[in-house]
């Protein structure tokens, strides 16, 4: 197994990775135009504004990404660093995949000096399964996250 960042070429493979993702979870389908993700994720990594990660097996497959994104507060101490999106395909749990993923995030967090990660879990029997994933590789606790959507077109 191996980590490599992505490039704007993985693009349409992290969209359809998040759509998996979101699918397992329970959330509604938000991919309605996959080339219109895939152009806004490419927009956005080209911006250096979204970050992948991508795990690839010995075939070459993709089993698992990671997606980060910079954000900046005054609690954190400026910048830091978002997991926005965390998928290990369900044949290759339990491996150590996911545990690679997040050990180049933390790499990649240190080397663009960001104060943190900070990473949400789904409201679910998912995200509690993901919340111990994540207390074991050393997060804390900060609480909920909540969020209000804008009515724009969808993607």
């Amino acid at each position: 197994m191996k980590i490599v960042e992505a490039t704007r070429e993985h693009a349409q493979t992290i969209v359809r990775k998040v759509a998996a993702l979101i699918g397992e979870i329970g959330g509604r389908a938000f991919v309605h135009d996959e080339a219109a993700a895939t152009g806004f994720i490419r927009d956005a990594m080209a911006q250096g504004r979204y970050l992948a990660f991508l795990a690839v097996d010995e075939s070459g497959n993709v089993v698992g990404i990671l997606t980060l994104g910079e954000s900046v507060a005054v609690y954190a101490g400026g910048r830091f660093g978002v997991i926005l999106e965390f998928y290990v395909d369900p044949a290759v749990r339990s491996r150590g995949v996911g545990r690679l993923l997040l050990e180049q995030a933390k790499l990649k967090s240190a080397a663009l000096n960001w104060s943190r990660l900070e990473v949400s879990a789904p409201p679910s029997p998912v995200g509690e399964r993901a919340k111990g994933f994540y207390a074991k590789e050393g997060f804390q606790d900060i609480g909920p996250r909540l969020k209000w959507v804008a009515r724009i077109s969808e993607v």
